[in-house]
């Protein structure tokens, strides 16, 4: 017969308590790990992963600089080089938020709906849907990620109306007040590193 002290009967007691917590930890990783199935089975899919084809650069890009200055552009939040599916564009984001794009090649100004329409040909591609009536088209920007316009495809057999509401974080909040002063200094560029 094994004889415990009041220490080890302690311990014992602990050890017990803390097993069914960890168990419980399990029990509910494991549940939530059989609803991965059930999610991916269920969700919706892209028709296509990957993105849809660029046009071939048969000769050097000129540099932004002067198609920026040619339509008066003078001041940049952020400039990427896009395509259309049949061109190359400069998608210039001035500092107000407001959206313009150039020819990588001619310069031009393209017209104001030309974001719409970038936004309406990815959505087309990624669903696959040729027919659907667009729902939305909507500026989507947020601090930590890339600014851009998303269109969101109406289905007909789909209520929408019932998808309206929106429940957000926005992940700036969790970073420290230095780490956003940095990265403020850093889009204005006056950071002193």
């Amino acid at each position: 017969m094994q004889t415990t002290t009041p220490k080890t009967s302690g311990l014992r007691r602990w050890h017990r308590r803390v097993a069914w917590l960890a168990l419980a930890a399990a029990l509910c990783f494991a549940l939530t790990g059989s609803l991965h199935p059930l999610m991916t089975r269920f969700q919706p899919k892209p028709a296509r992963f990957a993105p849809p084809p660029a046009p071939a650069l048969s000769e050097a890009l000129p540099g932004p600089a002067a198609a920026l200055t040619a339509v008066g552009i003078t001041e940049l939040a952020s400039l990427r080089l896009v395509d259309d599916g049949a061109r190359w564009l400069w998608r210039a984001r001035l500092p107000g938020g407001t959206v313009r794009y150039l020819d990588a090649f001619g310069g031009q100004a393209l017209p104001e709906d030309t974001e719409r329409a970038q936004a309406e040909r990815l959505a087309r591609w990624y669903s696959g849907e040729t027919q659907a009536a667009l729902s939305q088209i909507e500026p989507y920007s947020r601090p930590l990620w890339r600014d851009t316009t998303v269109a969101v495809l109406r289905h007909p057999q789909v209520d929408g109306t019932k998808f309206l509401q929106e429940t957000e974080i926005d992940a700036m909040e969790l970073v420290p007040q230095r780490i956003r002063d940095m990265i403020e200094d850093a889009r204005q560029g006056t950071l002193d590193v």
